[in-house]
């Protein structure tokens, strides 16, 4: 899968949660200033507030989509991540999202920066080997369908066994159903279908995928 098909059909899956993206302007804009009490300096206005980040857990390949939650969010603000900087998106004033690199096992400081000063967030963000999570649940998302559409698809994993995959409709139940673990999966075989997957946090994965009129990529949350 290409990284230009990659990015579209996640970018469609976060559209799905309801984030809309646009891309970071890294120039720091002119900043309004409120006027000072006597004696007092001039405070710049809309220096943004952070209030939560998810998810806080990812794995070491990379590929897991942050969002910074907050306040007073601008296309001056930028994000480093254990002091790389990333490429954000600022979906609307009170959230900043960006997509992690690959990195080793362990926590991570994540550091916002503004005009004028910076946020820092030490051991916000933990990476975890792929092999710590599981896929058991059912997933839900949407892939790759005719030109520039895409379809609604849904897979099934019970005991660390994919069981079942829809797609636009159709549900093709595995018999015997598919072995699951170690954070990816592959399938392929039955009704010439094909799925693979691997985990991207503890509640979203990606991956490629055959099932007409499904294909070829998909992203998915449980």
């Amino acid at each position: 899968m290409s990284n230009s098909t990659r990015e579209r059909i996640v970018m469609t899956g976060l559209m799905a949660l309801g984030v809309v993206s646009l891309g970071c302007d890294t120039r720091s804009p002119v900043m309004p200033v409120v006027p000072a009490a006597p004696d007092q300096p001039a405070v710049v206005a809309g220096v943004p507030s952070v209030q939560a980040i998810s998810p806080t857990l990812g794995v070491t390949t990379g590929g897991t989509s942050i969002e910074i939650l907050g306040a007073g969010f601008h296309f001056g603000t930028s994000v480093t991540l254990d002091g790389v900087v990333m490429q954000p998106f600022l979906h609307h004033a009170g959230s900043l999202g960006f997509t992690t690199p690959p990195h080793a096992s362990g926590p991570v400081e994540i550091v916002v920066v503004y005009p004028g000063g910076e946020a820092r967030l030490p051991r916000a963000f933990t990476y975890a080997a792929p092999g710590t999570f599981d896929f058991n649940g059912t997933w839900k998302g949407q892939a790759d369908g005719p030109p520039d559409s895409v379809i609604d698809m849904s897979f099934t994993i019970v005991n660390n066994r994919l069981i079942s995959v829809s797609c636009g409709g159709v549900t093709v139940t595995l018999s015997p159903a598919a072995s699951v673990g170690g954070g990816e999966f592959s399938f392929s075989g039955e009704k010439d279908l094909v799925l693979t997957g691997r985990m991207l946090s503890s509640a979203t994965a990606v991956g490629e995928i055959h099932a007409p009129p499904c294909g070829p990529t998909w992203y998915a949350v449980r």
